[in-house]
């Protein structure tokens, strides 16, 4: 028998599973290669929440402060005005006009004490869109955070609830 014959059947025989391989193995390598090039990072609701978070630790917005310390969680209700949210969200104004929030402060049985509500018009916008669509150009993010607070009055201490509703677009 011819030696080049039977070595040649050999190589043919072997020649699909060897195309399979290095198939799988670009396959492999093109999967690879996408998921480490990935640039698009959302961080949408980690900003929001963060923004949301200042309003109850940062100095600059309606916590209590005394004697040159803030106390975070304790919401000072003389410096519960709108004036007071954009230093605490320390976001550019062009990003922040079409925001809109509706900031709620609760006594701890559920009673309205003050809301506050920015953009009405888009936050009633953003909500709608919020709930009907998904991410990408045109959708919008809906973010509400429920934080147990106290309320510093001028004469006395109260347990509250502080409800931050904020909506923005993608």
């Amino acid at each position: 028998m011819n030696k080049k014959g039977s070595h040649f059947g050999f190589d043919m025989m072997n020649f699909i599973p060897r195309g399979l391989y290095w198939v799988a193995v670009i396959v492999f390598a093109i999967m690879f290669g996408s998921m480490v090039l990935n640039i698009n990072i959302d961080i949408i609701d980690g900003e929001t929440k963060l923004i949301a978070t200042s309003l109850i630790n940062s100095p600059d917005s309606f916590i209590y402060y005394e004697n040159g310390r803030a106390y975070p969680g304790v919401i000072d209700y003389d410096k519960f005005i709108a004036e007071k949210i954009p230093k605490a969200f320390n976001i550019n104004k062009t990003d922040q006009k079409f925001w809109g929030y509706n900031i709620t402060l609760l006594k701890f049985n559920g009673d309205k004490i003050y809301s506050i509500v920015e953009n009405e018009v888009w936050h009633a916008r953003w909500k709608i869109i919020a709930g009907a669509s998904g991410r990408g150009s045109g959708a919008a993010w809906n973010v509400v955070t429920k934080y147990y607070v106290l309320i510093k009055y001028t004469d006395r201490v109260e347990k509250g609830i502080l409800i931050v509703d904020i909506t923005r677009p993608t």
